[in-house]
């Protein structure tokens, strides 16, 4: 039976929201964001997303995900 689990501090939480972050924003520097609101969908009203927001989402989640498995 394992223990309970260590608590990261704050430091490197921040350190590993930072990471996921600049992941994120290196995609997004770089990807082709369509403007054809044809291909867009609504998450809410007024609210719209793309495929590129979504993969960026992903990547986000994935390395929080890989640093703190289990949250």
């Amino acid at each position: 039976m394992e223990g309970p689990r260590k608590m990261p501090s704050a430091n490197d939480l921040l350190a590993i929201a930072t990471a996921a972050a600049q992941a994120a924003g290196a995609y997004l520097r770089t990807a082709d964001r369509p403007r054809d609101p044809a291909s867009w969908s609504a998450k809410g009203r007024a609210d719209w997303a793309t495929d590129v927001d979504r993969t960026s989402e992903a990547i986000i989640t994935r390395i929080l995900r890989e640093a703190l498995p289990g949250s």
